[in-house]
């Protein structure tokens, strides 16, 4: 995938500080570009928190974004229509 995220600002506020390798994997298995995840970082429609408190989660479409509260890191990316 292309292009860098560090440094947006998440719907829900947080900075996001980079993407676990995890949720690399899961993007590129799951064939998440670059702009769908920015837009899912900026637009999401829907944020609660994890059942891990250190994480929140975001959702736009089809698709849940997993956070760490504390890095900004993307833990993981979900596709919920599957």
């Amino acid at each position: 995938m292309s292009g860098d995220v560090r440094g947006l600002k998440s719907a829900s506020g947080i900075l996001i500080g980079g993407i676990t390798y995890h949720a690399s994997l899961r993007m590129e298995e799951r064939g998440i570009s670059h702009e769908t995840l920015v837009d899912l970082i900026k637009n999401a429609a829907i944020i609660y928190p994890d059942r891990n408190p250190a994480r929140i989660c975001q959702q736009k479409d089809r698709w849940k974004l997993v956070l760490d509260r504390n890095t900004g890191d993307i833990v993981t990316i979900v596709d919920l229509s599957s």
